[in-house]
């Protein structure tokens, strides 16, 4: 987790991660830990001294707001460099160049 931290700038690795599968399945579980342990479910393997480290290095608790809210904001720039190329933003939805961009244009 700390060279992740110092690769890319912030601990939010991703659930499927290619570079480390392990990783980013071990990340969502200290994030189902940590529920449980706020609920005081005894099942769960989160301990203080755990907690402490992790938020020592800076690890979210929760990501999905701020994720989807920074990736909502990437596609809006991508709105607006298409619609200099093109003079409008009528993308198709299965725009060649960017399925997922069209896809996502076609949702708003």
């Amino acid at each position: 987790l700390r060279q992740y931290k110092d690769e890319y700038g912030d601990i939010r690795v991703p659930v499927h991660f290619p570079d480390n599968p392990q990783l980013g399945s071990w990340v969502q579980n200290q994030r189902l830990q940590y529920k449980k342990y706020q609920e005081g479910d005894n099942d769960s393997t989160m301990t203080k001294e755990r907690l402490d480290a992790l938020e020592e290095l800076g690890f979210e608790w929760s990501v999905k707001k701020p994720v989807l809210s920074e990736n909502w904001n990437l596609r809006l720039e991508e709105l607006r460099q298409y619609k200099a190329k093109h003079g409008h933003c009528r993308v198709p939805r299965e725009y060649p160049q960017n399925p997922q961009f069209g896809q996502w244009v076609q949702r708003q």
